[in-house]
């Protein structure tokens, strides 16, 4: 019973220490990477920018969203954040823009978003169709960036998102024909089957 009680004894003295100086150490990280934004008692904005695809593979006359995130994860406030996504990137010729949550500001890629405070953060949801017009035969990547811009920072681009698209040529047609029995007398039912199968010209 002794040797239970001093176990308690310790654990009530020692896990209030823990806890104590894990807060510490991790308010003091907290504090030095507040400090690195804040150089000479000016708070710099880091502006941050992701964004995602709901296909990675889709088929021709498909319309595709993408979600473009941004944020500041600085100290400092943003001034005259614009954020662009103007569907140029690789292969994306083959899209055609079709909305946006929220509208753009100029044209259909950019927008002006102006003040971004610390901690603030936004996203857009723009919708195109891929439009196989013009869309070669085969499989094609097409591939698609954002990115952020402001007064106090440098521009800042997304990650890469991909969605693969597939356009078949002229399908052909071939058939085939077998029969049941090789060898047969007289009187005897013989059984034809044929099989016809489209076939599509990569």
């Amino acid at each position: 019973m002794k040797n239970i009680k001093r176990i308690n004894l310790f654990l009530l003295i020692f896990i209030p220490i823990f806890l104590a100086g894990y807060f510490l150490l991790i308010s003091a990280f907290l504090d030095k990477a507040r400090a690195e934004t804040c150089e000479g008692g000016a708070c710099s904005p880091i502006l941050v920018i992701g964004k995602s695809v709901d296909k990675v593979i889709a088929e021709p006359g498909e319309e595709i969203v993408y979600t473009v995130t941004y944020r500041n994860i600085g100290e400092g406030t943003a001034t005259g954040v614009v954020v662009k996504d103007l569907l140029n990137y690789i292969n994306q010729s083959y899209l055609t823009f079709v909305s946006a949550d929220p509208q753009p500001t100029v044209g259909t890629g950019t927008w002006n978003i102006g003040t971004l405070n610390p901690g603030e953060i936004g996203t857009i949801r723009i919708t195109a169709m891929i439009n196989p017009t013009n869309l070669p035969v085969g499989t094609t990547e097409i591939k698609n960036i954002a990115s952020i811009d402001s007064n106090e920072t440098t521009l800042q681009t997304s990650n890469c998102t991909s969605t693969f698209v597939t356009k078949v040529g002229n399908p052909t047609l071939s058939i085939t024909k077998s029969v049941n029995k090789t060898n047969a007398s007289m009187g005897e039912e013989i059984v034809y089957t044929l099989k016809a199968k489209r076939l599509f010209i990569l």
